[in-house]
């Protein structure tokens, strides 16, 4: 049938309708045209909201991946996996070596020791007074007495208390290995004595700068640490800067004074109050906000409230470590008395290509006037103090 006959029988049965039947029926079909109509708009409208909550969700993805190595690459590169093998290869553990993780030994205790439970680990609660349960842990700790000759073999029975507060099972400590390990603290001294060649370098060289003589010719080990290694430390670290004192916090001008107006990020840091359990804080804001500043008011106030020993600063890159430096260089000794000399370091394997670095470094102790830092300040020389 073709669209002309169609339209043909169409008004053929239209001209038979009653007039009232016809305007029903136009009424109806304007009803609905309205209605048609406001379903329409109202979906064009949710799918404007739709592309604009995709267009946020885009802007905030990309936010997400600017800061991450992922963004540096190339827009063509990304995805483009040919030739490469996704699967991530399973990295074959070792075997653990024979003994490892207190495993049984062949070997005969010469003795056995009783480690007990004082107090409850969890809690701090007093249990001395109470009695041990059954069961033990048995601990084999192979250890070299003061004078090596050959190792004492010792099983420690571990005590087990149940705490009532904590409902749970205390089991004791012993003191002569450290945790989980299956040798004896002397070994383990010996041990690292032997075996740290970079630690006995560096202790060589400051043995040789402080004028310590270490001759330990013709004698035996065990006489050599006792006698000399130890007291040669001791002599060492005594002979070290003594630990500086800190200041203060006073406020946000004493320690930047070129800052008139605090943003409110480091009103937050100013303001946000501190308690000896451990804490973390993670600043983010925009760039300008002056978070580096903020950080730097939490550092003293930590230090100032005997909560922190130092600040130890990580960076992406040595160029970034090295502008660190030379801003920290400004500001750090503020955190301590003025008579005090702090140290800076700048920890990186080419930071004697930093001139900031170079000039903080001393030569010598002899140099006094360079120490000389409460006849004023001077920024060209906030750096130069001792870096140890």
């Amino acid at each position: 049938m073709s669209i002309k006959s169609i339209l043909i029988a169409t008004y053929q049965t239209l001209l038979k309708w009653p007039k009232p039947r016809l305007i029903k029926a136009l009424e109806s079909l304007k009803t609905k045209h309205i209605e048609l109509e406001a379903q329409v708009n109202k979906l064009k409208e949710e799918n404007a909201k739709l592309k604009q909550k995709l267009e946020q969700e885009k802007i905030q993805a990309t936010n997400k991946q600017v800061n991450k190595p992922s963004s540096k690459q190339a827009e063509w590169e990304k995805g483009c996996s040919k030739g490469k093998d996704k699967s991530k290869k399973k990295r074959k553990r070792r075997k653990p070596r024979k003994g490892a993780g207190n495993c049984p030994k062949n070997k005969e205790p010469n003795g056995t020791k009783t480690a007990t439970v004082e107090n409850c680990d969890l809690c701090g609660k007093d249990l001395s007074d109470k009695a041990p349960l059954e069961s033990c842990n048995n601990r084999i700790i192979e250890d070299i007495p003061d004078l090596p000759e050959e190792t004492v073999i010792t099983l420690v029975k571990q005590e087990k208390k149940y705490c009532d507060e904590c409902q749970e099972v205390i089991t004791a400590k012993s003191d002569l290995a450290l945790p989980k390990a299956d040798i004896g603290l002397n070994a383990t001294v010996l041990l690292c004595y032997l075996n740290a060649g970079g630690i006995a370098v560096l202790a060589d060289g400051w043995d040789q700068t402080r004028n310590i003589s270490s001759t330990a010719a013709n004698r035996r080990l065990a006489v050599y640490w006792h006698k000399h290694a130890l007291p040669s430390a001791d002599k060492a670290i005594q002979s070290m800067p003594a630990k500086p004192k800190t200041s203060q916090f006073q406020g946000l001008s004493n320690l930047f004074p070129f800052i008139k107006q605090a943003t409110p990020l480091q009103e937050y840091a100013i303001n946000e109050p501190l308690n000896d359990k451990p804490q973390l804080f993670i600043l983010e804001d925009v760039t300008g906000a002056g978070k580096t500043e903020a950080a730097l008011i939490l550092t003293h106030r930590f230090l100032s409230a005997g909560l922190a020993d130092g600040l130890y600063v990580a960076l992406p890159t040595m160029a970034t470590a090295n502008a660190m430096y030379k801003r920290l260089g400004k500001v750090y000794r503020r955190f301590y008395e003025s008579r005090d000399l702090p140290s800076l370091i700048l920890a990186h394997g080419a930071r004697e290509l930093s001139d900031s670095f170079r000039e903080s470094v001393f030569i010598s102790e002899d140099q006094a006037a360079d120490l000389n830092h409460t006849d004023g300040y001077d920024e060209q020389q906030e750096l130069k103090v001792p870096a140890f």
